[in-house]
């Protein structure tokens, strides 16, 4: 069945009206799949919608009607409940990180100054820290809120839904980044119903589809294109056990969609190049393993057949990854496309809170990040003669602004433009493409510029480096930057080639193999001048996002040592 965007070329400018039409067409189609005491239930868009009703009447009858409601927990179908209950309603949600130890829960409870907290009940010590200002109900409870709403619907005493100005905030949305004046966007409802509805189209989702949700629900990038999204065209979102059994949960739930971050897909890419050199006389064709030699026009559905053994591995439905978040390697981007899996890029800026661009479905180019959505514009501040500037958006998908922190909105929001800091250029065509941070951006003795999110695709796509983080360390003799790339191995790969005693002294090689393999093919002002090993993943944030705050601090003994 067409969806209603579809249908009329219209789209819901609300979050309630998006809800309302997918109801409507999809009533009995499966919106959520989530496991309820070990096994997966199928929650449909009529039970959905007429939960967000009843739960909606019991919150506002406690007097929670306006208020901020934070929420807590993995990803359910409670979450998802609570969560388009404050959508719909005039309420503001605020999503929290279900690992933050109960004394910051407090504190952000306070700062948000949220009237309650609804948790999942996994989490009491969680919110054991909580003052008397703000009230806690774990998920256990929502059943009976259900039936207190829909007491309250049937006596006619129900005042939900209770509508929401146009503009005003919805959602609060806390920034990831470890600062002392953090960055928490503020979002409207129709904020986040235009990203959701305009991605939805451009990545091609309609009601056949089911997506597996991998990321926390907290994570804006998650929330509004793992969620709202697919909900916008009636497709349906299912809740894995976790990023560890991503394989154990392709199988069980047979997703055709992902969305996922450049980590994940190049473990998923991992696997199939794996199962390539195991299989290697057994797949006939597929022994081409993406490398070129297919014809560019040979139909995905076709790729899918030749690589079919490498499908059932991940599930067998699975057609659509869109990875985004952080740099993408057009490599993995390719080689996933160049099995049957179409993998589209796109471009996010406040830390996934807003969507700019998907790759174009019907014409994807790898080393782009895609064309604006419908209904933003994209322009490119301030261009050097190489047509690269500051990436700067106009649209309805623009925040309303950091809470509590008008110099920081004043700064990123002038005459309607969000200045997103990261840099880049369009061609011709309108396809964004782009080259680093501003903050990032190192400008050599000889005035051309480096961009570290450039060179890291470039490592992480050499056998032996699974993760990578080019930095610039000041070299005062040469006047300049010496540029090092902090590596950390692929242990496993290593271990099946080298056996499991290999040695620091094996990494030290393949990595100085890999350092020079990408040197040959760059430019003398970005050649990289060293590398530091690292025996641990670098941290990340909860979107798999590396933290490049402390790195430099922390390997600029070894590079010292190296110099």
């Amino acid at each position: 069945m067409a969806s209603f965007i579809e249908k009329t070329r219209e789209y819901p400018r609300q979050i309630r009206d998006m809800l309302r039409v997918s109801a409507s067409l999809f009533a009995d189609q499966p919106a959520i799949v989530a496991k309820k005491d070990g096994e997966y239930r199928a929650y449909t868009y009529r039970r959905l919608q007429s939960d967000v009703k009843a739960l909606g009447a019991a919150l506002a009858a406690r007097g929670l009607g306006g208020k901020r409601i934070a929420l807590l927990g993995e990803n359910s179908y409670e979450w998802v409940l609570i969560l388009l209950t404050a959508l719909c309603g005039d309420f503001v949600a605020v999503p929290m990180d279900k690992s933050l130890p109960p004394m910051d829960v407090a504190q952000l409870c306070q700062y948000a100054e949220a009237a309650a907290i609804l948790y999942a009940d996994g989490y009491p010590e969680s919110v054991s820290a909580l003052g008397e200002c703000t009230e806690a109900l774990p998920f256990s409870s929502v059943e009976t809120l259900l039936e207190e709403g829909r007491r309250l619907q049937s006596a006619g005493k129900a005042s939900f839904p209770t509508a929401r100005a146009e503009g005003e905030p919805a959602l609060l949305l806390f920034s990831q980044a470890k600062t002392d004046a953090p960055r928490d966007a503020l979002l409207s409802d129709e904020n986040l119903c235009f990203t959701a509805t305009r991605a939805a189209e451009a990545m091609g989702l309609s009601d056949k589809d089911s997506l597996l949700s991998l990321l926390p629900l907290h994570y804006a990038y998650e929330l509004i294109l793992g969620l709202l999204a697919p909900l916008s065209v009636g497709a349906s979102v299912a809740f894995g056990d976790g990023l560890h059994a991503i394989m154990k949960n392709l199988g069980e739930l047979h997703p055709t969609a992902l969305v996922t971050t450049p980590i994940l897909a190049e473990a998923l890419w991992r696997k199939a190049q794996k199962m390539l050199t195991e299989g290697y006389g057994k797949l006939g064709t597929a022994e081409v393993k993406a490398s070129g030699i297919l014809p560019k026009k040979l139909a995905l559905p076709l790729r899918k057949k030749l690589f079919a053994q490498i499908h059932a591995a991940f599930g067998g439905s699975l057609r659509l990854l869109l990875c985004g978040g952080a740099p993408t390697s057009s490599q993995v981007m390719k080689g996933l496309s160049d099995i049957g899996i179409l993998a589209l890029t796109c471009y996010t800026a406040l830390e996934g809170a807003m969507t700019v661009t998907v790759n174009a479905k019907n014409a994807p180019r790898a080393e782009s990040v895609g064309r604006t959505l419908d209904g933003a514009i994209v322009d490119v501040y301030n261009k050097g003669e190489d047509g690269k500037g500051e990436i700067r958006v106009k649209g309805d998908g623009v925040m309303l602004g950091y809470y509590k922190n008008d110099a920081a909105t004043a700064e990123v929001i002038r005459d309607g433009w969000l200045y997103t800091g990261d840099l880049g250029y369009l061609d011709k065509d309108g396809y964004l493409y782009l080259t680093g941070r501003k903050k990032n951006l190192l400008v050599r003795a000889s005035g051309k510029n480096v961009f570290p999110e450039e060179l890291e695709p470039l490592l992480t796509e050499q056998p032996f480096v699974k993760e990578a983080v080019v930095l610039g360390f000041v070299n005062e003799q040469k006047r300049d930057y010496d540029l090092v790339a902090v590596l950390y191995p692929d242990k496993e790969r290593f271990a099946a080639l080298y056996g499991e005693n290999y040695t620091v002294a094996d990494e030290e090689t393949e990595m100085a193999n890999a350092l020079e393999k990408v040197n040959a093919t760059l430019p003398d002002h970005k050649k990289l001048d060293t590398f530091v090993l690292r025996q641990t993943p670098f941290e990340k944030t909860a979107s798999r996002k590396i933290r490049r705050t402390s790195i430099a601090e922390s390997v600029k003994d070894e590079y010292w040592k190296k110099r």
